[in-house]
């Protein structure tokens, strides 16, 4: 068919041969819906959870409302997945979505999700309007999200760049880039390891001032020391300062300055001069 529109006591299971423009499907029960072709969803609206497959190579899902209230939301589409309209597209407990060409990079893709799952070969554009755990956060590309509340990132990796804004406190455990990494925080901001070949990161931490600044940046310089311990060359110094800089960050301060540490103990490794210039002090304050 063309057109769907579907109202069921119960659960909803629609295996379309082509692609379809889903209307609307409002169901007490599971939705499952299963198609070959390009894909739209005006309104899903269902009791239980949501499958969405798009099965046709490369084929696309526009999504204009996803509503699963408390419940799980499934999108396994080959081809790229993007918001219908300038709402919330998709609102659950847990969103997954798997394999997928690219996400939200034509529209922006709207959630309201409790946490999440994504996998795309391609770029990933997103908007959560509240606060999430990212479970997993996997793309070829780019990477950008914004959430509007506590975030936790417990793996993020980009074949690209990666621009996390969140409007809450943000942890982040493990994130992996190929580009530069930015970081944009309305509260605190904990992170425990970044690995960016573009060799930039920006982290802009806007939470209330705790009073232990001082501490924090003393603890961690702390680490730096005892990592030090029984060094000899350069490489082992550098490689000291950045290691135990790192896992010895304490709050948000601590974070900072293990970046400025890990800037200048790199370019003093690679550069390895007998008597640090200018230059090279401000190449390290660049990187």
């Amino acid at each position: 068919v063309t057109n769907l529109s579907v109202n069921s006591a119960g659960v909803v299971l629609v295996d379309e041969h082509d692609g379809v423009n889903v209307a609307d499907i409002t169901a007490v029960g599971s939705v499952t819906l299963d198609t070959a072709g390009t894909t739209s969803v005006t309104s899903i609206d269902a009791g239980g959870d949501v499958s969405v497959t798009v099965a046709g190579e490369n084929k696309a899902l526009s999504i204009t409302d996803i509503t699963a209230t408390g419940q799980a939301v499934t999108l396994e589409v080959s081809g790229a997945i993007d918001g219908g309209a300038d709402a919330t597209n998709v609102t659950a407990a847990t969103l997954t979505i798997s394999d997928s060409a690219s996400v939200g990079t034509t529209t922006v893709l709207q959630t309201s999700v409790d946490n999440m799952s994504v996998d795309s070969r391609g770029a990933v554009v997103m908007d959560e309007l509240n606060g999430v755990t990212v479970t997993s956060l996997t793309a070829d590309s780019a990477v950008t999200l914004s959430t509007g509340g506590n975030t936790t990132v417990t793996l993020l990796d980009a074949g690209g760049t990666v621009d996390l804004s969140t409007g809450g406190d943000t942890l982040v455990t493990s994130l992996t880039a190929t580009g530069q990494v930015g970081l944009s925080s309305a509260g605190d901001l904990s992170v425990t390891n970044i690995t960016a070949s573009g060799q930039v990161v920006n982290l802009d931490a806007m939470g209330d001032v705790d009073g232990d600044t001082g501490t924090n940046m003393s603890l961690t310089l702390q680490s730096v020391c005892a990592e030090l311990d029984g060094t000899g060359d350069i490489d082992a110094v550098c490689k000291a300062i950045s290691h135990g800089s790192l896992m010895g960050a304490r709050g948000n301060s601590g974070v900072i300055m293990s970046q400025i540490l890990r800037g200048l103990a790199d370019t003093l490794k690679d550069d390895q001069p007998d008597e640090p210039e200018s230059a090279h002090w401000a190449r390290a304050f660049s990187v």
